[in-house]
């Protein structure tokens, strides 16, 4: 049997639907007995309103069946204390009250299944997300790596965000992908990306050539109103490389300073022309930068205000206080909760690089490349 709840369960007494059939019932017996005065204005047949705003906020059916009793218990007790006669307009408002505590049980009994499935098609959704995705990052010589992956409210759909890293002979590579779309269909597209981007990884040399292999198999299996947005990077020796394919931009922290990376961008796998070869951006790295890739997720966020959370700002504030990457990872994301007052309204999904190894300082104007 489906459970008919979701999430924890308050005791019946702290049950907004029935605190709130109780609170409407009270009203109504307080308007007959003082204003009414028992006369032709009495109300009491609205009582049977009373269990169907239970319906609405219960977290378990039954309960709909103490604001029934509590509903008819005011009736009851307010037509005899007020010397109502048990005529036909009476009997009628008697039967009005069953008809609302029946079609309020059914009510509540179907709102709080169909709440379950969808939990449950989310729940499932999450998992197979979090199958995808691996829990640490590899260890790579010259850069510290976090990841993070953290899941909307129970009340949003399951997105289509997802990372990776891979060690492979041409460095440190990582991926940060967000499907078009929510639910089972989003994290199944994110997985055709994470796929192909674990196979041509190992093989293709140029990350452009890469994200031309990760378009074909994304286009192959995604239906064509569907894409991927993508970030892939890659660290070696010095330099960090990087396509964005109608993905949020890298922020680049360095000496306190954040500012977003340029890049030559392309659009999001499977919508890639098969004639257009995407042109790859590149960052020569300092020693102590720290760079953070992350799916929309983070940038769309708004406060109660309208406002959107910035990147820049928090990596600087969280850098300054931080002793390691996964520190500035989680404060990022802890900075993200407070801003939203854990109202998240989509996934995020995190990569961040800080960089270890010594580089010698360059003149600025040749610290950003473009490269084929």
């Amino acid at each position: 049997m489906i459970s008919e709840t979701v999430g924890r369960v308050q005791p019946w007494y702290r049950d907004r639907g029935v605190q709130v059939s109780t609170a409407f019932t009270v009203a109504v017996s307080v308007f007959n007995v003082v204003v009414a005065d028992g006369g032709s204005q009495q109300v009491y047949g609205v009582l049977a309103v009373s269990p169907m705003l239970a319906a609405v906020l219960v977290q378990r059916a039954w309960r709909v069946f103490i604001a029934a009793v509590i509903a008819m218990a005011a009736f009851a007790i307010g037509s005899a204390y007020l010397d109502v006669s048990w005529d036909d307009s009476q009997l009628v408002r008697l039967t009005s009250l069953i008809v609302g505590v029946v079609v309020g049980f059914v009510a509540a009994q179907s709102r709080l299944n169909d709440a379950s499935r969808l939990v449950a098609i989310g729940e499932v959704a999450k998992m197979a997300q979090r199958a995808i995705m691996r829990i640490d990052p590899p260890k790579a010589e010259g850069v510290d790596a976090a990841v993070r992956y953290v899941s909307a409210s129970m009340e949003a759909r399951i997105g289509g965000d997802a990372y990776e890293a891979l060690l492979t002979p041409f460095g440190l590579r990582v991926l940060v992908a967000d499907a078009r779309g929510k639910g089972l269909p989003a994290v199944l597209s994110s997985a055709v990306a994470v796929g192909a981007f674990r196979q041509w990884a190992f093989v293709e040399a140029d990350l452009g050539d890469l994200i031309g292999r990760m378009n074909t198999s994304v286009a192959r299996e995604v239906d064509d109103a569907d894409f991927v947005t993508a970030l892939v990077a890659e660290f070696c020796d010095d330099q960090l490389r990087y396509v964005c394919a109608g993905h949020p931009q890298p922020v680049l922290l360095r000496n306190g300073s954040a500012r977003e990376l340029e890049v030559n961008p392309v659009p999001p796998l499977s919508l890639i022309p098969g004639d257009v070869t995407p042109e790859v951006s590149a960052l020569r790295v300092r020693r102590d930068d720290l760079i953070l890739m992350f799916s929309d997720g983070l940038t769309d966020s708004r406060n109660v205000r309208g406002d959107f959370f910035d990147v820049g700002d928090s990596l600087v504030r969280v850098a300054a206080h931080a002793a390691s990457v996964e520190e500035c990872a989680d404060g990022i994301l802890e900075e993200l909760r407070d801003f939203v007052e854990d109202d998240l309204e989509d996934d995020v999904a995190l990569v961040a690089l800080r960089v270890t190894r010594f580089v010698e300082h360059l003149p600025d104007e040749v610290q950003n490349l473009s490269v084929n």
